[in-house]
């Protein structure tokens, strides 16, 4: 049985929803905050100066993230009901595109929907409301009374690192935060929990740190670097001690949707296995190394431009060529299994 419990600080898009489960299916968490960052790269093809052309590319590209999604995490998408005891059983009706169970009173969230919402800067449309708020409902719903099981918050822009927040978290009974998604992760938390928080960030640090970190992998023709790091959060970005990397298996006919929806499969399996170490006194982190050429992105690097450069190497076979020379770039990366 493990001693240490558990939250889980993440986002509201459909693999965040399913990192959550994933986690609570496995380990004790007692306590979720779901948090609405504020940022939509999808939302930048309204924005930028670009060609009609240019424009329908980024857009499909970003439908096709919401496809692969759904189609790799919507069976289990569903938001944790705040005073729920059991795991997927017990979470709140919330559902993306798909099958929804008879009588559940779950709303549909289309594919389509997802997309149109990111393009105007939120989340995706829920229920008639079709708003933040009417998701910020959904999660809080059930909250009247409840007193065990998970509890669980919505969490605004700008409040993850509160006072606020660091009280909801104590309350729960939280020895030890698991983060996947959020903005950075800041005092009083950061202090609170030090040494107690594991982040699961989709890059290999420390190559690959910040923001879209499989995406500039594959437009800078370093498909080796695609994958998730498992570390612990220190003040910087994604530069904690190492726990964990994994790394997805990439077939020829693999797009980037794909690919990144598979690292995330691969990372949550190594987010639990590093959580029940933490629990049992077992982590063994190594701080990161100096590396030639480490790349840092931050939100403000990103243009809708690099989407269409990369779908351009995309049709000029990246992928296949990678595969084919997957086995003599590997010895490029060192991974700490």
């Amino acid at each position: 049985m493990l001693l240490v419990k558990f939250a889980v600080l993440t986002s509201v898009e459909t693999r965040h929803r399913y990192v959550a489960n994933a986690l609570r299916r496995a380990l004790p968490v007692v306590a979720v905050g779901y948090e609405r960052t504020g940022y939509s790269p999808a939302a930048t093809a309204s924005e930028a100066d670009l060609t009609e052309g240019e424009r329908r590319i980024v857009c499909e590209h970003y439908e096709d993230r919401a496809r692969q999604e759904e189609r790799y995490f919507g069976h289990d998408a569903a938001f944790i009901e705040h005073g729920s005891s059991a795991g997927p059983a017990g979470v709140a009706v919330v559902y993306a595109a798909g099958a929804i169970p008879a009588g559940s009173g779950a709303v549909k969230v289309s594919a389509a929907a997802t997309v149109s919402a990111a393009r105007a800067g939120t989340a995706a449309e829920i229920g008639p409301a079709g708003s933040d708020r009417a998701k910020e409902a959904e999660v809080s719903r059930g909250s009247g009374g409840a007193d065990a099981g998970c509890s669980v918050r919505p969490i605004a822009p700008g409040k993850l690192n509160s006072a606020d927040t660091l009280q909801f978290l104590q309350e729960a009974g939280a020895g030890a935060l698991l983060v996947y998604g959020t903005n950075l992760i800041k005092p009083p938390l950061l202090d609170a929990f030090a040494g107690r928080i594991i982040n699961l960030h989709l890059g290999l640090s420390p190559y690959y740190r910040g923001t879209a970190t499989n995406f500039y992998p594959l437009l800078n023709d370093e498909p080796e670097y695609v994958g998730a790091t498992v570390h612990l959060i220190d003040a910087g970005i994604d530069s904690g001690p190492i726990l964990h990397h994994a790394r997805p298996v990439i077939a020829a006919e693999d797009g980037p949707h794909m690919i990144g929806c598979k690292a995330i499969l691969a990372g949550v399996e190594k987010m639990i296995l590093a959580a029940r170490e933490l629990s049992e006194g077992r982590l063994a982190p190594v701080p990161q190394w100096a590396v030639p050429n480490p790349r840092l992105y931050l939100r403000r690097d990103f243009h809708p431009r690099q989407v269409v450069r990369l779908h351009e190497m995309l049709a000029d076979g990246l992928i296949p060529r990678y595969v084919a020379r997957a086995a003599e770039v590997a010895p490029r990366v060192r991974l700490v299994e």
